[in-house]
């Protein structure tokens, strides 16, 4: 038998050039330079996982694997 794991959902934003105060707040930095230390560039995602776990993810590879749930 063959099986898909079924991913649950996420939060998520987009690190843009106008909603820094937003990411800052998203993942609860006081300083946001930690996210540039890991490499982050514009139009990335900021995926948060059910247990808190926070993974960078590039724009193409957040479009081929998650699917907007709701607003």
């Amino acid at each position: 038998m063959r099986f898909r794991r079924k991913p649950p959902e996420v939060e998520a934003i987009q690190y843009l050039p106008e909603n820094l105060e937003e990411v800052r707040n998203f993942c609860a930095l006081k300083d946001p330079s930690f996210l540039i230390n890991l490499g982050i560039i514009f139009s990335d995602f900021i995926v948060k996982h059910n247990d808190g776990q926070i993974e960078i993810v590039s724009k193409e590879m957040f479009e081929k694997i998650y699917e907007k749930t709701q607003p």
